[in-house]
């Protein structure tokens, strides 16, 4: 009888714990993923037991990553009530190709759970990936694995790809090849990334992807979007089909991505705020700087940029119009994604930000003071301790003056190392932001140094804008990602702690007195941007008209430039208008940076902005320096601010 009823208790106590089934929904797109971005992936979890709290578990390689390597490891703690159906989105940022993702829920006292999906594609750089929401499940289907030959021969970084600006270098060096080679007589193109550079007489091509998105499973994270060239929305598609999401890819678009929609069903879809601000034609009125595509079977399209972006209409309902050539088609729509629009960011000076926050507190004491040092030690141990004990006559007592010199200079190396390091943990942080006229939101990358007192393990936290934290690892020529030390870049496995959109990085260890840099990837809030009216005098460097500071962030110095070059410095308020032809003069009240602030200025100034070195800097821009809160990463380490912060916001004009 007792054992029965111990078997009825175990059976009750079975049947009352959690059961928890769990199924990857998505990974990427529909498989699809570009190495470098934000990568979501989509997992469903269903609870048929009683409530439990556990996490979601992911492990991935580094580029460095060799069998029975450390893997970098991704948490997302929830909790499942009873009888719940949960879909939650993990975003996780691949360094290298992956053949197949693991995903485990883990809870105290029951048996993991663990699905395993495969069939993942990691997209080439001269890939073009087009995602179909909507349609007939078929739709656009002929484009897939069709060519297309780029319109541009360099592609500048894009605000969400975190290994843009290694891009940027690799093409750089592709364009300035080409110019080789035309004036040695030669025809060469200088591909995308990842294309052979070798000498050709036709243009570079590459390669169009199609993948179907069911509208449950789209982000509701804009850099989420990044593995995605271009969005193509069919005819049956509302502002209420995208829900949530509808913001975020309104985001991506306005940040270089390409959105196309298709005419035909409910006119009045069209007439939404998601679609009426963002269209090139609406009521049969085209957008300034609007143009027109067409192509064979009457295809045709309007296409026209929005802020760094690019939206196009067609004139068609590409589910019921009919094919005709299919070749010809494609090479339409081709064309489309080959006049993708460039995105003007260029300063992606990952090098000027990883010497700009060594600051005053952090710089190594001088060499002439460690040889001045050493010299005095060895002149004291050796002929000042022997011409003075033979003074007096006391040379026996040589072992116990040389002991006590080695003790005093040994207690006196660590004194001047107390003063020179402090016995407190020092975090300064510079943070670079690009942006354009009108943008509300953008991308900001922060540099982040940790210098420690003592022997620990410490905690970042990039706050609830953070998306991505990796630690920041210098070439051989100074650059991320140099050849030398390519497979040590940006790879040490980390223990990331997902919680939404925000990331945190736990169990950071540090010796005594050293230093760890990490680079973190941040949304930041623009409010309405910046706006100007600008015009162009011949013969005069300065334009004419006004810049408006609409965000809500005070500039403690904003310098207008051109080529490298300073054209004016002044002061900006949030709302404050400046009229170029009235610069009200900056003052160091206005300046206000404390001594380590200006450190980090005159660094980038030096190594940056001024003189022509920043890439790309060939146009206007505004650079402005804050050490506003608002305008701060809210990065934390151990719970704490940084010690030194400053932001650093470039405006392409």
């Amino acid at each position: 009888m007792r054992k029965l009823t111990i078997v009825v208790l175990l059976l009750a106590a079975s049947l009352a714990m959690a059961n928890v089934n769990l199924s990857v929904q998505s990974v990427g797109f529909n498989g699809y993923y570009r190495q470098n971005t934000l990568v979501p992936v989509a997992v469903l979890l269903e609870n048929d037991g009683e409530e439990v709290s556990g996490e979601l578990h992911i492990a991935l390689p580094s580029a460095d990553y060799r069998a029975g390597q450390p893997l970098s490891h991704y948490h997302l703690p929830l909790t499942l009530p009873a009888g719940a159906r949960q879909l939650r989105m993990l975003y996780v940022v691949p360094s290298i190709m992956l053949s197949s993702v693991t995903v485990e829920f883990l809870a105290k006292g029951q048996q993991p759970v663990s699905v395993k999906t495969d069939q993942l594609h990691m997209l080439n750089d001269n890939d073009r990936l087009i995602a179909v929401i909507g349609g007939n499940a078929s739709s656009l289907a002929y484009l897939n694995g069709q060519p297309f030959s780029p319109e541009f021969e360099v592609p500048t970084p894009r605000s969400w790809d975190i290994g843009a600006y290694q891009h940027f270098l690799e093409a750089k060096q592709s364009a300035e090849n080409r110019k080789h080679a035309l004036s040695s007589g030669a025809t060469m193109y200088s591909p995308r990334p990842g294309m052979s550079s070798t000498t050709t007489s036709s243009a570079p091509t590459g390669t169009m992807r199609v993948t179907y998105l069911a509208p449950e499973l789209l982000p509701e994270n804009p850099e989420a979007y990044g593995s995605i060239t271009e969005i193509a929305l069919m005819a049956d598609v509302t502002e209420n089909t995208l829900g949530a999401a509808g913001p975020a890819i309104k985001e991506w678009v306005g940040k270089g991505g390409h959105l196309l929609c298709a005419s035909g069903g409910v006119p009045s879809r069209l007439l939404s705020p998601f679609f009426a601000d963002m269209l090139p034609e609406s009521n049969g009125q085209r957008r300034a700087g609007a143009r027109e595509l067409t192509g064979s079977g009457g295809l045709s399209a309007v296409t026209a940029a929005y802020c760094n972006g690019q939206v196009s209409l067609l004139h068609v309902d590409p589910d019921i119009t009919p094919l005709g050539d299919w070749r010809a088609v494609a090479g339409f729509y081709g064309n489309l994604l080959a006049r993708d629009t460039p995105e003007a960011m260029s300063f992606r000076m990952y090098n000027v930000n990883y010497n700009a926050v060594m600051v005053r507190n952090l710089k190594p004491i001088n060499m002439h003071y460690i040889m001045l040092f050493l010299l005095g030690y060895v002149i004291i141990l050796v002929p000042v301790n022997f011409f003075l004990l033979k003074k007096l006559n006391k040379r026996e007592w040589i072992w116990a003056t040389s002991l006590a010199t080695m003790l005093l200079f040994t207690v006196g190396a660590y004194g001047i190392g107390l003063l020179s390091k402090g016995h407190q943990l020092l975090v300064n942080n510079v943070t670079l932001l690009e942006t354009s006229l009108g943008q509300r939101s953008a991308l900001a990358d922060s540099q982040t140094l940790l210098f420690s007192p003592a022997t620990r393990t410490y905690t970042i936290d990039t706050g609830e804008t953070g998306l991505f934290i990796h630690e920041a690892t210098r070439g051989y020529d100074g650059e991320y990602g140099g050849e030398e030390y390519s497979n040590q870049s940006n790879t040490t496995p980390l223990n990331f702690t997902l919680n939404g959109n925000a990331v945190s990085v736990k169990d950071v260890p540090l010796d005594m007195w050293s230093i760890r840099q990490f680079i973190t990837i941040h949304r930041v809030d623009l409010g309405s941007g910046f706006s100007a009216r600008l015009s162009e005098t011949v013969g005069s460097p300065l334009p004419e008209g006004t810049i408006t500071n609409n965000t809500p962030c005070y500039f403690n110095s904003c310098s207008l430039m051109r080529a490298g070059q300073q054209l004016a410095s002044f002061a900006m308020r949030p709302g404050q208008t400046i009229n170029l032809r009235s610069i009200p003069p900056l003052t160091d009240a206005e300046l206000g940076l404390t001594p380590d602030e200006k450190t980090i200025m005159t660094n980038i100034d030096g190594q940056g902005f001024y003189g022509g070195n920043a890439p790309g800097g060939q146009g206007l821009q505004l650079v402005c320096y804050s050490d506003d809160p608002l305008a701060r990463v809210p990065v934390k380490v151990n719970g704490a601010p940084p010690t030194s912060s400053l932001t650093v916001v470039v405006v392409h004009l």
